[in-house]
């Protein structure tokens, strides 16, 4: 009977560490559920749905996997019609305690529905039951936002970026924006420049920071940025009108010709405007003829 026992208090251990409902009924974990959380791991959360779509399929009334169908969907922000089974489980398990976060799930629900006062009741009812993890922080971050209570909604990102190092870089990124709103610059830089040395390759941050270096004309920084992401993306022509721009404000102008030049050429339908732009590069550099060619493409495009 002890060793029984001691069984089954071991597999309680593994579950909560999985935060898998636990059932003495049912002791092992289904195949299923091992299945969806090896790809959850890998990040193939489409796949590891389909699979908990088939189990429900075949029991609607399968709560754990319900739970897990509800959990993935909302992280990957598909929660629009998951209110009904936000309720089910909550009305199964009111405290939350075999369905952790739940009310942080319902409460993403209620935001992506607009329902920003519902969705900031639910998440206060998570902070009572202590269930305050990543995604709780994050939608209140986003409730606080639309509410246009900034500086509350920074201290959420700041939560995420003290208790997540494994996505600080997001959190990072996030208050940037709400620092741009408050119109500290500098501040938004120096979280921009934080969530770089944590994720050097992501685009969306790199991209912001060499926006907001040439706001700040910083421009041979914003131009570092730029020849950064040309690095990881050399077919972008957008990248080289970007930091042809900046090569012309700095006066550097045969730089500035090869990247407008090379960003034509890349561009299925090139604008009218960047054959002007280009004209006045020639002009600078004192090819008048070139200069006059470029205008006379320009105007050909309609």
């Amino acid at each position: 009977m002890t060793s029984v026992l001691l069984v089954l208090l071991s597999l309680l251990a593994v579950n909560q560490a999985l935060n898998v409902p636990f059932c003495f009924a049912q002791p092992r974990m289904p195949k299923y559920l091992a299945d969806v959380q090896r790809l959850e791991a890998q990040y193939k959360r489409l796949e590891a749905v389909a699979i908990l779509d088939k189990v429900l399929r075949e029991n609607p009334n399968n709560l754990i996997a319900l739970w897990y169908r509800v959990r993935l969907l909302s992280e990957l922000e598909q929660s629009d019609n998951l209110l009904n089974d936000c309720n089910r489980l909550i009305a199964a398990d009111p405290k939350a305690e075999r369905f952790r976060c739940i009310y942080t799930y319902r409460a993403i629900v209620f935001k992506s529905q607009d329902e920003i006062s519902r969705a900031i009741k639910d998440l206060d009812r998570s902070r009572e039951l202590g269930q305050m993890e990543y995604q709780y922080h994050v939608c209140r971050a986003e409730c606080l936002q639309a509410q246009n209570k900034l500086k509350e909604a920074i201290v959420e990102w700041t939560a995420i970026v003290t208790q997540n190092p494994e996505r600080a870089h997001y959190a990072l990124f996030r208050r940037s924006t709400l620092d741009e709103m408050l119109n500290l610059q500098d501040k938004a830089l120096a979280d921009l420049t934080m969530a770089l040395k944590l994720k050097p390759k992501q685009t969306d941050i790199r991209w912001s920071r060499a926006r907001l270096l040439e706001q700040l004309h910083r421009y041979n920084e914003a131009i570092a940025d730029y020849s950064f992401l040309i690095q990881l993306d050399p077919t972008d022509e957008t990248k080289y009108f970007k930091r042809g721009k900046l090569y012309v404000t700095t006066g550097k102008y045969q730089l500035a010709l090869a990247d407008i030049s090379k960003s034509i050429s890349l561009d299925p339908m090139p604008s009218a405007t960047i054959f002007k732009f280009r004209s006045q590069i020639y002009e600078k550099l004192g090819n008048n003829a070139l200069a006059k060619k470029d205008l006379d493409a320009a105007a050909k495009i309609r």
